[in-house]
């Protein structure tokens, strides 16, 4: 089984630190899945997701509209079997089934936490309209 997981927040703290410590005991299981991480390309920290990391072609920055294209192209390149997303933000078209761990809802409980409005009004209105949910099915 082919599984990508979205490592952009990879430089966080909280869920920076959540991704490795999943990623990387996956990585060392042996279990002949194939785990790929998609990070930034810019990003220069990877915790020890090792050869697992594959560089974005571009910049797709958390909470844009550009992660809302990039993302999907990237994930039919590489053709997973699963996608893993740690936070809400999953694009709309994801062209593969994805799993979903909603480690932070600091966006949706606290605007002050928020980079932008746009941010605050973007995580409620995913976590109200039943977007969210609708992964668990």
């Amino acid at each position: 089984m082919h599984v990508v997981i979205d490592g952009r927040m990879v430089s966080n703290t909280g869920i920076g630190r959540w991704l490795e410590n999943i990623v990387a005991p996956l990585l060392r299981a042996n279990s002949g899945h194939r785990i790929t991480v998609l990070v930034d390309p810019e990003s220069e920290r990877l915790r020890g997701f090792d050869g697992a990391a594959r560089r974005l072609p571009r910049r797709a920055p958390i909470y844009s509209l550009r992660e809302q294209w990039v993302l999907p192209l990237e994930l039919r390149r590489c053709r997973p079997d699963l996608a893993h997303f740690p936070n809400f933000n999953v694009p709309l078209a994801t062209g593969a089934p994805y799993v979903l761990t909603l480690c932070d809802i600091i966006y949706y409980c606290d605007p002050a936490a928020c980079p932008s409005r746009l941010a605050h009004r973007s995580a409620r209105a995913m976590i109200k309209s039943g977007w969210i949910p609708e992964a668990f099915k």
